[in-house]
């Protein structure tokens, strides 16, 4: 839940580099909580992939709902409802798939080294 506090400040003050980097750790941060190492493992680098990808395919108009997605994953967790914490997740995952430009030939204006480092 701190996390995710962390995560709205960076929101509220427009730093889209620390809002994708602060995303991307979330979801570390629930692979890590799950407690399955090989999980945790493998979330790395897909999840450093995925930041790439959001810093250079995400428009910097499309809305950012990460935190209170996030929020409402983390209560379905505390819940112990993991049916819902699942579907949840799966629908976040797919929002942040959907708000991807593609096709565009816009470049990116967004500071990689921001996002994956936080410098």
């Amino acid at each position: 839940a701190a996390h995710v506090e962390r995560e709205r400040a960076a929101a509220a003050a427009g730093d889209r580099s620390a809002s994708i980097r602060l995303s991307g750790e979330f979801h570390q941060l629930v692979g890590a909580l799950a407690g399955n190492a090989v999980l945790a493992e493998l979330l790395e680098p897909l999840i450093a992939r995925s930041s790439l990808a959001i810093a250079a395919y995400q428009p910097p108009s499309a809305e950012d709902c990460a935190p209170d997605e996030h929020a409402a994953i983390i209560t379905a967790l505390q819940d112990g409802d993991a049916p819902l914490a699942r579907r949840l997740m799966a629908e976040h995952l797919e929002e942040v798939e959907h708000k991807l430009v593609l096709d565009g030939p816009e470049e990116p204006v967004i500071d990689l080294r921001r996002v994956l480092l936080g410098v």
